[in-house]
């Protein structure tokens, strides 16, 4: 057996901080870590640590390595951003890597083969005698100060402070949600990390001590709060829920039985499904989003370390916003963006709250809930580009372009030019101080003087995905006042983020895809049956609507599914003959999914001691 050693880690150049009162360590499989209190040094696996402090708990977390291999201890740990890498041998000292992110370290099996530095990229080696502290070496990068983004042409998000008034006024507990129902839609990077439960009873134990105070609120990603590096949100499949015993009816038959038992009727074709969506096998997803990889990653080997063999990884998406002005966009080059979503009750989103439909169906821990739709889909940008280009548009007056024809023509498609201006307001040619303005952007209903709202099409056509999501005025009903009131009961909040590389420049010459890229797809709402159903089956899949126009509309020429990959047949796109039916390929691939509840994040200690 190896000599134990206690090792002192310096403090590096961060303010006094305020620990919490104990921090659990990382434990292995079915045991949990051990409990350690700030200043005390605590005895373990063959090594003494000596507890070290930086900002929050929550923005450096300690990775623990430490076992026995042969005669050599090693051990990994992590002082904001900076990482350390060690490993001794008896009393002859120990040799330190240090780099700015874990893959710049050889692996933890490694660390003593590893003669010189040069070795380790990125690092820098110290020899040092055991027992005496580290150097203290200058931090090389910060947390982020906002892991959340405002792009052009949508609004801010709100200040805490704001926050904090409209929770007074509403009674929301902000600090209740978990982030991503009401906020999700303006990360940076997102990771989908989905998961089977293997041994309940483990897994359970090690959420309820070590992960649940990492799971990030609304209140904590608002400018004004004190934000981590990564953001942790967490939902489970009704399969999950089983799993740990947790058998509550929460009041939606979809979710109860999973999307792949939906994928028919959705249309999907699920010969493309991957197989680790088919069946009802994911127990749940972890979303973990920041503005750097090297903080994701720390968040992935915390997990990890803490849940040991209690979980298993079925797969992950790697999501990641669009690079420079294409920054918001979902769908790569497909020009999707958010519908344009308005207020709606509390209880469209949020399970338990006023407004929710099946409030009395709800057991009492899911207040404050939401359920989390997760689908997987394939972009074929090339191929879209190159029908575009194939079939463009021309005005009245024939002067169009074939390049501008074809941006008209995908313009009309998705409701929306690539700056994000609707057409219902710049019909013919693009307007990018429109699309940056989100207190315009949004501000129209398909209405115009003189139009007759069932026949024509001048501005967006019935079929643009935009109108097909958010139907505005084709759906809204009178007040007792005679005024026209939108729907709000079908709408839903999306948080969905590209994933795969840019096209390449072969891609484009080739005009085809050799790159998997997409949209992670996630859409949160409080029955799925009115939410995300609702739009892609009746709405996005249907012919017939929006409903009492004069001509059949066609399906959704982005999103809309026609089952075996058929074509689409869309009507309305060409402004200069709206008669005319365009044959549209699918570019859009649903590869899998599965339905999730997102609990409040007291529900998740309910969840734990079920």
């Amino acid at each position: 057996m190896s000599t134990s050693h206690i090792f002192n880690v310096e403090q590096l150049h961060f303010p006094p901080p305020s620990p919490p009162e104990v921090i659990h360590l990382p434990g292995d499989d079915y045991l949990p870590g051990p409990a350690l209190f700030p200043g005390e040094l605590i005895a373990g696996y063959h090594a003494h640590f000596s507890q070290y402090t930086a900002e929050s708990w929550a923005d450096v977390r300690m990775l623990w390595y430490a076992t026995t291999f042969f005669l050599e201890s090693k051990f990994l740990y992590r002082s904001n951003m900076l990482y350390y890498a060690g490993a001794n041998s008896g009393s002859t000292g120990g040799r330190y890597w240090f780099g700015s992110s874990y893959s710049e370290l050889a692996e933890p099996s490694s660390f003593v083969k590893a003669p010189r530095s040069s070795e380790v990229a990125g690092a820098r080696a110290y020899n040092i005698p055991v027992g005496k502290p580290l150097p203290s070496v200058p931090v090389t990068s910060n947390p982020p100060k906002q892991i959340l983004r405002t792009y052009k042409g949508q609004h801010e998000l709100p200040t805490l402070e704001q926050v904090n008034k409209a929770a007074t006024a509403t009674s929301l507990p902000f600090g209740n949600i978990q982030a991503d129902i009401l906020v999700g839609m303006k990360k940076q990077i997102e990771l989908f990390y989905f998961f089977s439960i293997e041994h309940p009873t483990a897994f359970k134990v090690h959420f309820r001590s070590h992960i649940i105070h990492l799971v990030t609120p609304t209140t904590a990603v608002l400018p004004g709060a004190k934000r981590p590096s990564a953001m942790l949100n967490v939902a489970f499949s009704q399969s999950g829920l089983s799993a740990l015993n947790v058998h509550d009816d929460l009041g939606d038959d979809f979710f109860a039985k999973g999307q792949f038992a939906d994928a028919e009727a959705l249309d999907d074709v699920t010969d493309k499904w991957e197989a680790e969506f088919k069946g009802t096998a994911i127990h749940g997803v972890f979303l973990i989003a920041s503005d750097l990889q090297s903080c994701i990653d720390d968040m992935v080997m915390t997990l990890k370390r803490n849940f040991g063999s209690s979980i298993k990884e079925a797969t992950t998406v790697h999501g990641a916003s669009r690079p420079g002005d294409q920054a918001g966009h979902e769908l790569k080059e497909l020009m999707v963006s958010h519908p344009g979503q308005g207020i709606v009750p509390d209880g469209v989103i949020l399970a338990g709250r006023q407004g929710d439909p099946t409030i009395a169906k709800r057991p009492t821990w899911a207040l404050d809930g939401s359920f989390l739709v997760f689908r997987k889909l394939q972009q074929a940008v090339p191929e879209f580009n190159k029908y575009l280009h194939d079939n463009p548009l021309q005005n009245a007056e024939g002067t169009l372009s074939v390049e501008e024809g074809a941006e008209l023509l995908g313009a009309r498609m998705v409701g929306r030019w690539k700056s994000g201006a609707p057409i219902d307001l710049t019909p013919l040619v693009d307007n990018p101080s429109l699309g940056a303005n989100p207190n315009a952007n949004n501000n129209f209903d398909f209405r115009h003087f003189n139009d007759l709202i069932s026949s024509d099409q001048n501005f967006c056509p019935f079929s643009a995905h935009i109108r097909k999501t958010r139907p505005r005025v084709d759906i809204a009903s009178p007040d007792a006042g005679g005024q026209l009131v939108q729907d709000t009961l079908h709408q839903a909040i999306r948080a969905g983020i590209p994933f795969g590389p840019e096209v390449s420049d072969d891609e484009k010459a080739a005009q085809k895809t050799s790159e998997l890229r997409g949209l992670a797809f996630v859409e949160y709402q409080s029955v799925i049956a009115n939410g995300f159903r609702t739009q892609q089956v009746i709405w996005m899949n249907n012919d017939i609507f929006p409903p009492g126009k004069d001509e059949t509309v066609g399906i959704d020429p982005i999103m809309g599914q026609a089952g075996n990959g058929a074509n689409r047949l869309t009507n309305g796109l060409d402004p200069a003959n709206p008669k005319r039916q365009l044959s549209i390929p699918a570019f859009i691939t649903p590869l899998g999914g599965e339905y999730f509840f997102s609990p409040s994040i007291s529900a998740l200690k309910h969840i734990a001691d079920a």
